[in-house]
């Protein structure tokens, strides 16, 4: 993603990966606390990995302040997928640069169940998020 123009938004961005039924998902953390990599199987992918470099400034050269958050979660199927992050979104979290101005927003935070929910769990929910202020660069490798 690159942002263009002076404007300092702030945004979340979401990477969902998950499973249906079948196939393997392995999270690789750094620091304990940001997702850094996903290893797993599928029979239609096989053996695959997908890395979540840290993000940049728009010419790409320097780190950019970003706020990471995860989430690991099982679901009833694909289809609850959405549910489930919004159960899990907690407005406790401030973004608070070095420096520059805090601002409080949503993130994933403990997994607590849907309510209501009786179907038995089918999928493995993994999610990156990544809360950063534009312009920045995000890069995602998949192989």
């Amino acid at each position: 993603l690159q942002g263009a123009g002076s404007q300092a938004s702030l945004v979340s961005l979401f990477f969902y990966v998950a499973t249906d039924g079948q196939g393997t998902l392995q999270p690789h953390l750094e620091d304990g606390t940001r997702l850094a990599a996903v290893t797993g199987t599928s029979e239609e992918l096989g053996d695959f990995k997908i890395t979540f470099l840290r993000p940049t400034t728009e010419s790409g050269e320097d780190p950019k302040y970003s706020s990471y958050h995860y989430l690991d979660a099982w679901s009833p199927g694909l289809h609850r997928l959405t549910d489930v992050v919004r159960s899990s979104l907690s407005d406790r979290f401030v973004f608070s640069p070095p420096g520059g101005p805090r601002q409080r927003f949503l993130a994933v935070d403990t997994f607590r169940g849907l309510p209501g929910a009786a179907e038995a769990p089918r999928s493995r929910l993994l999610l990156h998020q990544v809360t950063l202020r534009l312009p920045a660069r995000v890069e995602v490798t998949f192989e």
